[in-house]
């Protein structure tokens, strides 16, 4: 609502185009348009969010300033991620809509490809919803592996949630983790091979998942609406790994 009224008074501002060489991932953007200035407030707030959010997530508070540079632009440029360590495989996030955050509305356009001299591979064009374009990476299919994350939206509480995309590296594949994009605060508990998701509210509030050998997220169970208690994580991890209902 604050955002809304904010952008009403909302003047044109001057484009800018940034470049981004991030450890080890070729990360180009196509040159960007004039856009309004309600986007630049909103990429603050969006950013302060993150910031407050301790998701664990590598990489995610280092590039906060890639995030701002981007919404100064208003108009996104195109992000894409060189995949396999071969220049041929690319991953291109393009936003169409930077006005409409309703996440209910499909507002970008996720694509994997193979680029040849002579020939495109199209292995997948996904439409999603995304509040802003960011792509990093996190191992959570726990087989020593970064997959990929794209990001989906965050809510007032600071709980971002992302896309998942299991990495292959033998097949050439990305496998989307269906309902991954639901689980707030999502981490990965490597030394249980356990996904825990905590959504920041009145209370806070643990589930816990892990992903199959057929790239499908499994329920765990045991979640809970955390009290006074401090034993409540290590008994639901306990009964967890009994494999106890």
């Amino acid at each position: 609502m604050i955002l809304s009224l904010i952008c009403r008074s909302a003047k044109p501002r001057s484009a800018r185009q940034q470049g981004l060489q991030a450890q080890g991932t070729q990360i180009s953007m196509s040159a960007p348009v004039h856009a309004p200035d309600c986007n630049y407030i909103k990429a603050i707030w969006v950013t302060l969010v993150l910031v407050l959010s301790g998701s664990g997530f590598y990489g995610v508070a280092r590039s906060n300033r890639v995030i701002l540079s981007k919404f100064q632009t208003g108009t996104y440029p195109d992000t894409t991620v060189i995949l396999f360590a071969d220049s041929s495989y690319k991953l291109t996030l393009h936003l169409f809509d930077t006005v409409d955050y309703d996440d209910g509305t499909k507002n970008a356009v996720l694509t994997f490809k193979k680029e040849n001299k002579n020939q495109v591979n199209l292995y997948f064009r996904d439409s999603i919803y995304c509040m802003y374009p960011d792509i990093h990476f996190h191992d959570f299919n726990n087989d020593g592996i970064k997959d990929i994350l794209v990001f989906h939206s965050t809510g007032a509480r600071a709980n971002p949630t992302y896309y998942l995309y299991v990495v292959e590296p033998k097949n050439h594949k990305l496998i989307r983790v269906r309902g991954f994009e639901e689980l707030p605060n999502a981490d990965l508990d490597e030394k249980n091979n356990i996904i825990v998701s905590l959504a920041l509210s009145g209370t806070n509030y643990y589930s816990f998942y892990r992903i199959n050998s057929k790239k499908k997220l499994v329920n765990l169970g045991h979640d809970f609406e955390e009290t006074i208690d401090s034993t409540q994580y290590d008994n639901a991890i306990r009964q967890i790994l009994r494999g106890k209902n």
